[in-house]
């Protein structure tokens, strides 16, 4: 845990936000690991958006900041972020955004506001897992299927890179064998944006 404390001099300041420098200490079990100096932000140009920019980057699931800007209105900061993430559904997408606002107010005073815009990672390609009863026709059944075509598109063109087939290693359970050969299918693709075809009159998953 980092802690910011507003100083002047040997001093704790009176104002957080109009203090000469701040004492940044990390606290790690219960110690002090590490202490840093830092002039106010507001006191050095471009010093706060590095700051601010550094420290969103940080969060591992962050692959890009695409911009930052902020504005201040009398003592007070508004900040926006446009961000690209490495997540895979939107649930995740808002729980870093969360983790992000919190990170960005512990780098600077009077904060009102932090939005951040989020995007999903671009992908070249996706994978489709099309069930098959037989070479040429799709199953009735997703977890009966003899085997599964594994269908590479790229995202752009849209057009097939690759393919090749996976037979069902779940065929013949009693049961739950739907959700046992998706999880198979997700792990065997591990890294690739996975699309999964059930059947025609099924319903279609993303992965």
């Amino acid at each position: 845990m980092r802690y910011a404390i507003a100083s002047d001099g040997t001093q704790v300041a009176a104002h957080f936000g109009r203090c000469a420098q701040y004492k940044l200490v990390d606290i790690e079990d219960g110690a002090v690991a590490r202490t840093e100096t830092m002039l106010d932000p507001g006191h050095a140009p471009g010093l706060l958006p590095r700051l601010l920019a550094g420290r969103i980057e940080d969060d591992e699931a962050v692959i890009e900041v695409h911009e930052l800007k902020g504005r201040n209105s009398g003592p007070y900061r508004f900040i926006e972020a446009h961000v690209v993430l490495d997540v895979h559904d939107l649930e995740q997408a808002h729980q870093v955004s969360y983790r992000l606002e919190n990170a960005v107010r512990e780098i600077a005073a009077n904060i009102d506001s932090v939005l951040i815009h989020f995007e999903p990672r671009h992908r070249e390609t996706y994978t489709y897992a099309a069930p098959l009863h037989d070479h040429e026709h799709i199953a009735d059944h997703f977890g009966e299927a003899r085997r599964f075509a594994l269908v590479t598109v790229g995202s752009e063109e849209r057009e097939i890179r690759d393919t090749r087939y996976l037979d069902n290693p779940r065929r013949d359970e009693d049961s739950g064998k739907g959700i046992r050969i998706a999880q198979t299918l997700i792990e065997a693709l591990a890294g690739q944006e996975v699309r999964l075809e059930v059947s025609a009159d099924g319903a279609r998953d993303t992965a």
